[in-house]
């Protein structure tokens, strides 16, 4: 899936952009449990935190590089539009927190 690509294209580009919007990636998955909104709200942190580089930089990010920040999230945001139209009706699935300590569902361990 080609947007898909737009996060690690930006990990390449501007990997201290992606550690400093991971976190909302993450916090947005443990308060919401989903994962697509998780991946919405992470990607559209990618703008701000390249523009936090750029402005604690002096302008050294190279403008390509802001474009990138713009352009890329907003193909994430594209090939996430069922999972937009399934979170605005409720009817998305939530990540089962469960399965990250270990504990899956069914069957005797």
């Amino acid at each position: 899936m080609r947007p898909r690509r737009s996060v690690g294209t930006t990990l390449v580009i501007q990997p201290l952009a992606v550690i400093i919007a991971t976190p909302v990636f993450v916090i947005a998955i443990l308060v919401t449990r989903y994962v697509s909104l998780g991946s919405l709200l992470g990607s559209a942190a990618l703008f701000p935190a390249t523009i936090l580089i750029w402005a604690v930089a002096s302008g050294a990010v190279p403008p390509a590089y802001l474009v990138w920040a713009a352009v890329g999230p907003a193909l994430i945001w594209l090939a996430h539009a069922d999972n937009i139209d399934r979170l605005v009706h409720g009817k998305e699935r939530k990540f089962d927190l469960g399965l990250l300590g270990g504990r899956g569902r069914g069957g005797a361990a």
